[in-house]
């Protein structure tokens, strides 16, 4: 190829120097993975190419690159096949929207079809727009089957698409309060980084909000955001924001869960009196509910509903466990189709006596969605134990002492009340709480301090004036 014109161009992670008869892609970092790059001034002759290397083969078209590195990181492609061939715009992978839009593109080739899950063979000539995933559920695939001849050799290639759900997993990045130009992010964890510095750029999804599907092997990873002029948060050399699978949002320099809304709670929470809260009680039997229903809630399918069910979808939001098609209808509590970090949530305000918008503790038709009331309603409560759960007999001796109240809206299981004097800030005193019922903590402390903040040892809620009169706060409103 020498002496003849060139373009050099990034994309995937990758550099790509492009001339009239080849291409050599090169990966910035990893290998054995597929990647998609810009043939740049349409420079490269269309076709299918054997990657001298490896003798993967890789699709070129008027605009991309496509195939698969291998382990040395290199591909190096020339001399394209003669043989019928079709170009698909996404060879596989995931998808996160309702539908997606795939074009088709023959090439050494009269004619060709494509079918759609085993459905019937549709023909086309040159170029094909087609559409699919309309109306599949999210985690499931479609099948797409595609041919090519030219009346005398045919070949045949097959892809999987799979629906993601959008909100399981991914990075996001609010740039309404940065205004950037563009938004970078730059991923590493372990020593290894999915893409050199300053990061891959971001997708805008509108309204300011950026979004990076996160690659596989940086499930557990530090994250930092830069516009590639000179911006970055967290600043140099401070590092990343950790990143552990559950999908995360940058906004107003804050790292957080990103579907996980704050609930609106109650100004006076209502407070059960029954059933004992250090009494498990399991779900009454009823003998008239058919197999095809499940407990809305129940995500374990154990007859109760309880933190763990919450937990297993926070789990499976994370892709850290699966669930059966029973146990996903019993988490879809808001009935969305999807089930994520929202229904964990409802649940857990369900736990707290707090009124939610979902029928929770119905019965709910795994065939059709249709919610019908149980004969008997179930009783529902906390978990039998927590490892290191208080005692919940009352304080005795509360005389010349403060009450303090917490309500455990986020479902912590264990709190401890801290507190001290701002002219002796190094003595800090801790009080464990005792549970009251109904996710409501209580401890007598003496008066005097100045400062409290309640933790469970993982977790804190930021220092409080101390309340002299005594005081209610909750996890979420703060004092009530």
């Amino acid at each position: 190829m020498d002496g003849q014109r060139e373009y050099i161009a990034t994309g995937s992670n990758c550099t790509v120097v492009c001339r009239e008869q080849g291409a050599v892609i090169v990966a910035g970092s990893g290998s054995n993975f597929s990647v998609s790059v810009p043939n740049e001034g349409s420079l490269v002759k269309p076709g299918t190419y054997t990657d001298e290397i490896t003798g993967a083969k890789w699709t070129v078209t008027s605009s991309t690159i496509s195939g698969q590195i291998g382990s040395s990181g290199i591909a190096v492609i020339y001399n394209p096949t003669t043989e019928p061939s079709v170009s698909v715009s996404q060879r596989g992978g995931n998808f996160k929207t309702d539908t997606l839009t795939l074009t088709l593109e023959l090439y050494n080739a009269t004619s060709g079809t494509y079918s759609v899950n085993g459905g019937t063979a549709q023909t086309f000539t040159g170029t094909k727009t087609i559409t699919i995933g309309e109306g599949v559920a999210v985690g499931s695939s479609v099948t797409l089957k595609v041919t090519a001849t030219d009346g005398k050799t045919t070949t045949t290639e097959t892809y999987t698409f799979t629906k993601v759900d959008p909100k399981a997993s991914g990075i996001y990045f609010d740039n309404n309060s940065k205004g950037w130009s563009e938004v970078l992010c730059y991923i590493y964890n372990d020593g290894d980084e999915y893409a050199a510095w300053p990061g891959t750029k971001m997708t805008n999804e509108g309204n300011g909000i950026y979004f990076m599907e996160v690659p596989k092997g940086f499930e557990q990873s530090y994250v930092i955001f830069a516009d590639g002029k000179g911006n970055q948060t967290p600043g140099a050399q401070e590092q990343g924001y950790s990143y552990s699978g559950t999908p995360m949002i940058y906004s107003n320099n804050t790292w957080e869960e990103y579907y996980n809304t704050t609930p609106t709670i109650p100004t006076t929470p209502t407070i059960p009196t029954t059933p004992d809260p250090t009494e498990a009680v399991t779900t009454p039997t009823n003998p008239t509910t058919p197999a095809d229903k499940v407990l809305l809630g129940d995500t374990d399918l154990s007859g109760k509903i309880n933190i763990k069910d919450a937990t297993l979808i926070q789990s499976f939001s994370a892709s850290l466990t699966s669930l059966s098609d029973r146990a996903k209808t019993a988490a879809n509590v808001d009935g969305n189709k999807a089930v994520n970090v929202k229904d964990a949530t409802a649940i857990q305000k369900y736990l707290a006596s707090i009124k939610v918008d979902y029928p929770i503790g119905s019965y709910v038709d795994t065939s059709g969605g249709v919610v019908t009331e149980p004969t008997e309603a179930p009783v529902v409560t906390e978990p039998t134990t927590l490892a290191t759960e208080p005692t919940t007999t009352a304080q005795s001796n509360t005389e010349g002492k403060i009450c303090i109240k917490f309500i455990d809206s986020g479902n912590w299981g264990y709190v401890k009340a801290v507190c001290w004097k701002n002219s002796s800030s190094q003595q800090r005193d801790e009080y464990t709480m005792n549970s009251v019922g109904g996710n409501v903590y209580e401890v007598y402390v003496p008066e005097g301090y100045d400062k409290i903040y309640f933790t469970n040892g993982n977790q804190w809620c930021q220092d409080q004036n101390f309340p002299e009169n005594g005081g209610t706060f909750d996890y979420y409103t703060g004092w009530k």
